[in-house]
């Protein structure tokens, strides 16, 4: 039996990852997975980053939660880098990009809207999106 592909949706906020990622599921029945979400339901934080007022994830913990749900494979993963994942999770990687102007408007109407980027910012986490995958082989 063939094992079913493991995806990994990476970009910065707002470019629609968890808009695609929960329709790639609902259409091929592969299972979602929210890193925030996962992190705030497991409680996986590693203390509090006073400066950027949020909690720090537990990479680890967060890993070794769903090791076995990736080894077992058909896992969609939302989340905004790829560097902190097991490279022989990931069958594809898809970095999500999208115009500065409409990302800045999503952004302004979410729950970013006391720290946004400025346009310049916004360019360059962008393309660091895109060179984090294509170092990691997997695009």
């Amino acid at each position: 039996m063939t094992k079913r592909p493991n995806i990994l949706l990476t970009g910065t906020p707002g470019v629609g990852k968890t808009t695609l990622g929960k329709e790639l599921a609902t259409r091929t029945g592969l299972l979602y997975v929210n890193i925030g979400e996962l992190a705030h339901e497991g409680h996986y934080y590693d203390g509090y980053d006073e400066e950027y007022q949020c909690p720090i994830l537990d990479e680890d913990r967060v890993v070794d939660e769903l090791d076995q749900k990736m080894v077992e494979g058909g896992v969609i993963i939302d989340y905004h880098g790829c560097d902190l994942f097991p490279e022989r999770w990931f069958h594809i990687v898809i970095v999500l990009r999208t115009d500065n102007t409409q990302l800045y408007s999503r952004l302004e109407d979410s729950c970013y809207r006391g720290a946004l980027p400025t346009t310049a910012a916004l360019s360059m986490l962008s393309r660091r999106g895109g060179q984090e995958a294509l170092q990691s082989g997997t695009v």
